[in-house]
């Protein structure tokens, strides 16, 4: 006899994900070139991710975000840990990606909304089997995020990063 497949319906429908967002991620630059660039000519990012990459190998260690705030301004508050991320990944050159929201995601973005999508991308990246490598963990058990979200991430995922992202409540039907 087949197993029935579970099916799950959304406890809120009504809400019709308007917590949508999608990050298009930039090709990645090595972490010194990017620090070198005009600030004009790094756009406008909210959310950058730093990747450790040897040939064809990626390693997802950090993501954050840069509300209000240039991308390089945010990096250079890393300073010590950037230090540390080189020291544990010799072999890897370090590089920045950064995270530009649609048109649609950047109209409706608010500093709250910046703060639970860095959240949500950490915590469902915190996977130490898929991503051993991940430095910034500290949102994994605290991040508080209370409505629904849609995170689609395109462009640059060679990490690994994963393209869909929902945080919601569901219930088996």
């Amino acid at each position: 006899m087949a197993k029935k497949k579970t099916e799950y319906i959304h406890l809120f429908p009504d809400l019709n994900w308007q917590n949508a967002v999608t990050i298009n991620w930039q090709p990645l630059e090595r972490y010194d070139d990017f620090l070198g660039k005009d600030i004009e000519a790094q756009g406008k990012g909210f959310f950058y991710k730093i990747v450790a990459k040897r040939g064809d190998t990626y390693r997802l260690l950090y993501i954050g975000k840069a509300y209000k705030q240039w991308v390089t301004d945010r990096l250079g508050q890393h300073g010590e840990k950037i230090l540390t991320l080189k020291d544990k990944h010799k072999n890897y050159s370090i590089n920045v990606s950064m995270g530009n929201l649609d048109e649609i995601s950047r109209k409706q973005i608010k500093e709250e909304y910046v703060n639970e999508v860095e959240s949500l991308l950490i915590y469902s990246h915190s996977d130490t089997n898929n991503f051993p490598y991940l430095e910034n963990k500290n949102n994994v058990y605290s991040h508080n995020v209370t409505r629904p979200y849609k995170i689609t991430n395109k462009g640059e995922l060679a990490d690994g990063m994963y393209k869909t992202i929902i945080w919601d409540m569901f219930t088996e039907k």
